[in-house]
């Protein structure tokens, strides 16, 4: 349905998510790399385990966990925007700290890949927990205060996420568009610090799904300035982080049961390049009714 290519939480919980979207692969144990790879995986599973965190997920490969203790409302980060998070990095073997530091630059600047592929899947406002095997940290040689092959984790607060100057021009012409149609329409819908607007029935007592869960709803996508409908359907079991970021800031706020309209800018939808269907710096309307949440 051109989905992007590839908060009311529910109770703020703790859980552990592998991440699908990172390098997933199948480990060949023959291979120096890898068995060094299946190692630290279960050096941090086994972390994990014991640790406080009440959901965990596995049957990934991939070199990266993420810890979630509190989730922000933002959308997550994309290159060329800046990101200021504050972070600590400590050895997993002792959870000895070797860094405490604030990152104030552009996403595809962060050094450490991991970090930045984690900060990448994290909503603005959130505090995790990135868990790395050092294919993803220091590698093999290490660095001044990490041995190679060490695996090592960062607790992070993703504080701010601060959109382009091209993106915040664009933005600003998107809220006045939205604005003026839902005055036009006497439409009463509630303003997201994010800039998605949104109104819902109040009936349903269902929980509300976090951004890493899996989701079903039926959907009605409309282009704001014209009407048009672009698509209607039905979505099956799908990761909310996967859609457009108007719908991970958007679906968290409503429960299971809940039909919702979500009226977003176009940064936070298709953006300058649209898609198939979807005109680029298109506002988007979304209707949909939650019906689950896995």
């Amino acid at each position: 349905m051109g989905w992007p290519e590839n908060i009311e939480t529910m109770h703020l919980r703790k859980l552990i998510t592998i991440l699908p979207l990172l390098f997933a692969s199948c480990l060949d144990v023959s291979n120096p790399a890898d068995t060094q790879l299946a190692k630290e995986l279960k050096a941090i599973d086994d972390y994990v385990a014991g640790a406080t965190f009440i959901k965990v997920t596995s049957g990934n490969n991939s070199g990266i966990r993420i810890g979630v203790t509190s989730f922000g409302s933002g959308a997550p980060p994309h290159e060329g925007q800046t990101v200021t998070a504050i972070y600590t990095g400590r050895l997993l073997s002792d959870w000895s700290i070797f860094e405490t530091d604030t990152i104030n630059d552009k996403l595809e600047k962060i050094p450490v890949r991991g970090l930045r592929f984690g900060i990448e899947s994290l909503p603005e406002g959130t505090t995790a927990t990135i868990f790395l095997a050092s294919i993803y940290g220091f590698g093999p040689r290490g660095s001044s205060k990490v041995p190679g092959n060490t695996t090592i984790a960062y607790e992070v607060t993703l504080e701010k996420v601060v959109k382009t100057d091209e993106e915040l021009t664009q933005f600003k012409e998107d809220t006045t568009a939205i604005h003026s149609y839902l005055d036009d329409e006497a439409i009463t819908a509630i303003g997201h610090p994010s800039g998605i607007w949104y109104s819902s029935d109040s009936n349903s007592t269902g929980l509300s799904p976090n951004v890493y869960e899996l989701v079903s709803f039926h959907y009605k996508g409309t282009l704001l300035s014209s009407g048009e409908i672009f698509q209607e359907g039905d979505i099956s079991k799908q990761i909310i982080f996967s859609l457009i970021d108007g719908l991970k800031i958007g679906l968290p706020l409503i429960k299971t049961g809940t039909t919702a309209t979500f009226y977003i800018p176009s940064g936070l939808g298709y953006g300058p390049t649209g898609s198939s269907s979807i005109p680029a710096n298109s506002n988007l309307i979304f209707e949909i009714k939650l019906n689950s949440v896995e």
